[in-house]
């Protein structure tokens, strides 16, 4: 599966999660990972022999070096993707760790969750350009 099957599946869920906070769950979950993969694989598309992300704190990572491109080239659609990869990141932080229903995505923040990530798949595709991503494409993690 790729990253963009990923996200289309992350619709697919959103679309029916209604009231059942599992499947709200599973969809926050769903669309984070779907861009986060995506990132990953654009990262070193565009930067073929990038440092390989640290395997224990990989998500960090990658939000550490998107920062880094708008710290030190200005990269204002790199600081743009890390702060909604980081949105969508707390999103799933809290469809994995708070319980409680209360805390679980809405049907409406998800609605904005999948808008947004289909705007970050948009965002990387004119970040690092060179067509979809495939699951074979090398993120190299130590």
């Amino acid at each position: 599966m790729n990253p963009s099957e990923l996200l289309a599946y992350g619709q697919s869920l959103v679309e029916t999660a209604g009231v059942s906070h599992p499947i709200r769950r599973a969809a926050a979950r769903t669309l984070y990972y779907a861009i986060h993969h995506e990132a990953c694989r654009r990262y070193f598309r565009k930067f073929p022999a990038g440092q390989p992300l640290n395997k224990i704190s990989r998500h960090q990572c990658l939000l550490d070096r998107f920062e880094e491109e708008e710290k030190t080239k200005g990269d204002r659609l790199a600081a743009t993707i890390r702060g909604q990869l980081h949105w969508l990141r707390r999103l799933r932080s809290i469809a994995d760790y708070e319980i409680e229903a209360a805390r679980c995505p809405s049907p409406q923040q998800l609605s904005v969750e999948l808008r947004i990530a289909q705007e970050l798949m948009d965002r990387l595709e004119r970040w690092a350009p060179g067509g979809p991503t495939r699951a074979r494409d090398p993120v190299p993690l130590q």
